[in-house]
């Protein structure tokens, strides 16, 4: 096929239920946005060999790298609306690939109520490469972001809480790299990697906890990192207890068996859950929001006054000297 009947066999379809796609058949599309919201936008790209490997399948790539421009919209408080596609595909990707690579886009667009507004095609000589930008809409006034909504005072202690667990995702790419995990199962290993390949976007917590939480980040660099950015965007000190990061039974497995892995936990990355900053005195309203969703949430540090970074502390209180804080591009 060439590239304009790759568009209209697998990513028109993508489109048909986006009047502003117009059908894409133009050169550019159009949204509208009804008032009283902010547009928010975000790009994430996936690159072979750096995010994904040669022999992920093509559901697992179209999973990540929606659901991780989704989280990104998460942690603004922003619900999904549109998203377009860029693909550098090379001269071994065939049509069957295409159709299970935009039948897994279909499956996620229905699920989290988006669609295809447009994009490019284009071919690679090489190693693929992906692209979206994401767009979203959030009420005014209900924007978070990863800097507080209000300077700290002298005074001030604020919770740090994250969704979910942490850690799944970087012990499933250990396992799909093929290193072994002690202490784990056959199934535990499928639990692993399927939270590394298909992370759940949190939009439901997000749209919940917006209008109280100070302050919100994915975890897509790895928990130490991604915390230690709020807490710099903040000038605040973030303190985190790692006996209280929540852990699935698979993690806890592993860790168990080899407590070296603490580190890799920490920062690992794509974990794709939020961590996100509350007053305490709000917690009868995240209590209330718990009773909501289905995600647990678990307060596992504070915020406090001082100069702006991250302290990990192990269970007897004493600061964990880690390598790195999280992933880095350079």
């Amino acid at each position: 096929m060439n590239e304009f009947d790759r568009i209209a066999r697998f990513f028109k379809p993508l489109a048909k239920d986006f009047p502003g796609a117009l059908g894409l058949t133009d050169d550019a599309a159009i949204m509208q946005t009804p008032p009283g919201v902010d547009l928010v936008v975000t790009t994430d790209a996936m690159m072979e060999g750096v995010h994904f490997l040669g022999t992920d399948t093509p559901q697992s790539i179209a999973q990540r790298l929606l659901r991780s421009n989704l989280s990104d919209l998460a942690a603004m408080g922003a619900q999904p609306v549109s998203y377009t596609l860029v693909t550098a595909l090379n001269k071994d990707v065939t049509d069957d690939w295409l159709q299970a690579f935009s039948e897994t886009l279909q499956g996620d667009q229905k699920k989290y109520a988006i669609h295809l507004m447009g994009g490019d095609t284009v071919r690679s000589e090489g190693a693929m490469h992906f692209s979206i930008t994401a767009f979203g809409v959030v009420p005014h006034g209900q924007l978070m972001r990863r800097t507080l909504k209000r300077a700290m005072m002298p005074s001030d202690v604020y919770d740090i809480y994250v969704s979910g667990t942490i850690g799944d995702s970087t012990l499933g790419l250990m396992a799909a790299q093929g290193k072994k995990l002690y202490g784990v199962n056959s199934d535990d290993i499928e639990f692993l990697k399927q939270r590394h390949y298909a992370p759940e976007p949190r939009l439901e917590l997000a749209r919940t906890i917006r209008t109280f939480a100070l302050a919100a980040i994915d975890i897509s660099d790895g928990l130490a990192a991604d915390i230690g950015h709020m807490a710099v965007a903040s000038q605040a000190q973030a303190i985190i207890e790692a006996d209280k990061i929540p852990l699935s039974p698979a993690a806890k497995k592993a860790l168990d068996a080899w407590p070296e892995h603490m580190e890799a936990i920490l920062t690992g990355g794509e974990d794709y859950e939020l961590a996100f900053i509350i007053d305490e005195r709000e917690a009868s309203l995240l209590k209330i929001a718990a009773t909501k969703i289905n995600v647990p949430l678990t307060k596992i540090g504070q915020l406090k006054y001082g100069e702006g970074g991250i302290q990990v502390l192990d269970a007897n209180k004493r600061m964990m000297m880690l390598k790195q804080k999280g992933w880095q591009h350079f």
